[in-house]
């Protein structure tokens, strides 16, 4: 047996050529999965119809589904990355957001004084001015440390805020990664108890 596919391999063998597989490629986009048609349409390569399906579940079946698998992982990337982008923003401006969700929600109400100091309605109270001056620092600090070590920088809040990190231990982490920055870790300093502050 071995010596008969020596003297003429090419009849044991399903060769195919350039040209047969861009027949076979434009046979499958006219036909979609209909290999009986996809053969009919190779008529002159001498390709027969168990050919073409060999031809397809061995050499296109997987080439796809490595295509569709590439795609899904692409598709996750993107949507984890959105999600993440979402989460992010959605913490920095939490503290409005829940506020105002939880009032209509049937929770706490919204003090207006907090807004306001209780004054005249377009004046802003101590509570709003601190609030608009910790995301005016934590947006400067994003642009003076750049996106990885600004997470960093929200991990280690987002930890304070869960209690899992002190305020120490929170300053550490703010200082090592701020140091090439004094004034912002000034401005870090502010929003410290004064125990807490160097």
């Amino acid at each position: 047996a071995l010596r008969k596919i020596k003297d003429n391999p090419k009849q044991y063998l399903t060769l195919w050529t350039k040209e047969d597989k861009e027949l076979y490629n434009s046979g499958f986009k006219r036909h979609f999965s209909v290999l009986r048609l996809i053969s009919k349409g190779m008529g002159g390569t001498g390709k027969d119809h168990k050919e073409v399906v060999d031809y397809h579940y061995r050499f296109k079946i997987p080439d796809q589904f490595k295509r569709y698998q590439d795609k899904k992982r692409e598709q996750a990337r993107r949507m984890l990355s959105c999600v993440e982008k979402h989460r992010l923003e959605d913490y920095l401006s939490s503290d409005t957001v829940q506020s105002v969700s939880n009032c209509e929600k049937g929770g706490k109400k919204i003090q207006s004084w907090s807004r306001t100091g209780g004054g005249a309605p377009g004046s802003i109270g101590a509570t709003e001015a601190r609030r608009i001056g910790a995301q005016d620092f934590l947006a400067s600090a994003k642009e003076a440390v750049g996106l990885d070590k600004y997470l960093i920088l929200v991990k280690h809040l987002k930890g304070l805020n869960a209690r899992l990190l002190t305020i120490p231990q929170c300053r550490e982490g703010f200082v090592s990664v701020l140091e090439k920055h004094p004034q912002l870790l000034e401005r870090f300093d502010e929003y410290l108890p004064k125990k807490f502050r160097s």
